[in-house]
């Protein structure tokens, strides 16, 4: 019997570190960024849609078209910040990223980009990632060691280190929510 009751005690042993490493496990994955969350906001007759960066002072940019036009007044806004939307379908862009999002009243969206970074020597040689053939970068191509936003994806990454010299491709990239990816050059 002492044999059958050790082996009982051990089989609940096992299951219970199985089921605390499995909670804690879950409790990662709900830690873990996720690309878009919907809250609540305090209009009954608009909407909102925030856009997040990784860096405590972003440099990025982001914008909300409608029908292919901006769909707010002045110019687009730093991530981090957001924009009040009458309810409707909207694209939203960070360098020339995008996601598609309906805007309901009473409820603001808030998207979560990720960051590449190129690391390397010479700093005056700069990076750029494509998305198939087309370049991903809403203005001048950041210098080596300079992060910049993209929302989630896979990205091809080139840097460009002088005229008349071949751009070295450094591969895939993969942008994950609220995470930065580093590459080496």
């Amino acid at each position: 019997m002492t044999t059958f009751l050790r082996a009982v005690t051990l089989l609940l042993a096992t299951l219970l570190a199985g089921s605390v490493g499995g909670a804690a496990d879950d409790k990662k994955k709900e830690e873990e960024p996720k690309e878009q969350a919907v809250v609540e906001f305090r209009s009954k007759t608009h909407g909102a849609v925030e856009v997040r960066g990784v860096s405590e002072k972003p440099v990025d940019y982001f914008d909300i078209l409608k029908d292919g036009k901006r769909a707010f007044a002045g110019n687009p806004k730093l991530l981090g910040n957001s924009v009040d939307l009458a309810p409707g379908e909207y694209v939203v862009e960070v360098n020339r990223t995008k996601r598609t999002v309906t805007v309901e009243a009473g409820k603001k969206i808030v998207f979560q980009t990720g960051e590449i970074v190129v690391e390397g020597k010479p700093e005056t040689a700069f990076w750029y990632p494509l998305d198939g053939k087309e370049r991903r970068l809403a203005g001048n191509p950041p210098l080596l060691n300079r992060a910049r936003a993209f929302f989630p994806g896979k990205y091809t990454v080139l840097v460009h280190v002088g005229v008349g010299m071949e751009d070295a491709n450094l591969g895939t990239a993969e942008v994950k929510p609220g995470m930065k990816t580093v590459l080496k050059h």
